[in-house]
């Protein structure tokens, strides 16, 4: 699997896994597997999904630097994950990822 390959969500409250399997170039089962060691819980086991802290210690455990920024009209360079939520199309929060080319 290539960085930036589509990668489909395969639990309910996994798209932050789905993310992380982009962004690393890597399979969902073994992003989950990455995100779920620091949540030290499934991603779809209360609290439900993944918090910010999950994903980017994972990605920082695999050398990718990581910025917390809460800025959003903040330009997003490709690899960004960025967590959406509130009055939305979605009714929890959900994670997507900036692709070349639009996001995931």
């Amino acid at each position: 699997m290539k960085k930036y390959e589509l990668v489909s969500q395969e639990d309910e409250w996994g798209c932050g896994a789905a993310c992380v399997a982009s962004l690393l170039g890597v399979s969902y089962q073994k992003a989950k597997q990455l995100v779920e060691t620091e949540k030290k819980r499934s991603v779809n086991d209360k609290p439900r999904g993944l918090e910010l802290h999950h994903i980017a210690i994972a990605l920082q455990n695999k050398g990718v630097k990581v910025i917390a920024d809460w800025d959003p009209a903040a330009h997003h360079p490709d690899g960004s994950i960025v967590c959406i939520g509130g009055e939305s199309r979605y009714k929890y929060e959900h994670y997507i990822l900036k692709i070349p080319g639009g996001w995931m």
